[in-house]
């Protein structure tokens, strides 16, 4: 009785190599690199996102293209046509209008939390601080979007208003790629700007938080990276 050869292991001939099953992790930085590229200008108003040539890139498969697109459509920034998705982009008014409004929300959640704040926060508030500075020293400017990010949502998420942080958090995926695109002295400005507002919530002055926060938010200034 004749028997078949025993059949290689491994992926069978001509079957290509499986991506591997996308994770939340995966599909959070399909969509964080999905933003950066239209809102750092990568992608233009009307450019065709082609989710075969985006899973290729970030060697990933179409699920969690998808999945970003269709959240990045709930946000406004891509729409649909038909099977395809296009970038809307985002003009000069939408940055200014982007820009005031940021600056009134954070304030305000600033002034809700100040009361809220507590030791602890504050201690963590203080090494973001102080890390922010090593880096200015060093010239290790690549750290300081996260530790921006840190100083800010660290304060804002006392502010005790779910939708609040919740519309702050959207905000803040966008924020970092247009406002680092910044010179040395403003970034030292900007911290500088940081210190003050953590000395007025140490001193519970409402008046003062809100007149720092939002001379600070409209310092900084709103534009594509590319146009800067």
């Amino acid at each position: 009785m004749d028997h078949c050869p025993p059949r290689p292991l491994g992926r069978p001939e001509g079957v290509n190599e499986l991506k591997p099953e996308p994770t939340l992790a995966a599909y959070e930085d399909v969509y964080r690199r999905l933003m950066k590229a239209i809102v750092g200008g990568d992608l233009s108003q009307d450019d065709r996102i082609v989710q075969l040539h985006w899973a290729d890139q970030l060697n990933t498969s179409r699920t969690p293209i998808r999945r970003a697109l269709t959240r990045l459509c709930q946000e406004g920034l891509v729409r649909q046509q038909g099977s395809e998705f296009v970038v809307v982009g985002l003009g000069s008014g939408d940055y200014a209008a982007i820009h005031h409004v940021q600056a009134l929300l954070e304030s305000h959640a600033a002034v809700l939390a100040a009361p809220r704040v507590s030791a602890s926060d504050l201690v963590h508030l203080e090494e973001v601080l102080a890390s922010t500075d090593k880096c200015i020293e060093s010239g290790d400017y690549g750290s300081l979007e996260e530790l921006n990010r840190a100083f800010h949502l660290g304060v804002y998420e006392r502010c005790g208003q779910f939708f609040l942080l919740d519309l702050l958090r959207r905000l803040w995926r966008m924020y970092p790629l247009l406002c680092f695109g910044v010179s040395p002295g403003k970034i030292v400005r900007s911290q500088t700007d940081h210190y003050r507002i953590l000395e007025a919530i140490i001193a519970q002055n409402p008046e003062r938080i809100d007149q720092l926060i939002r001379a600070h938010i409209l310092s900084t200034g709103w534009a594509p990276l590319t146009q800067r």
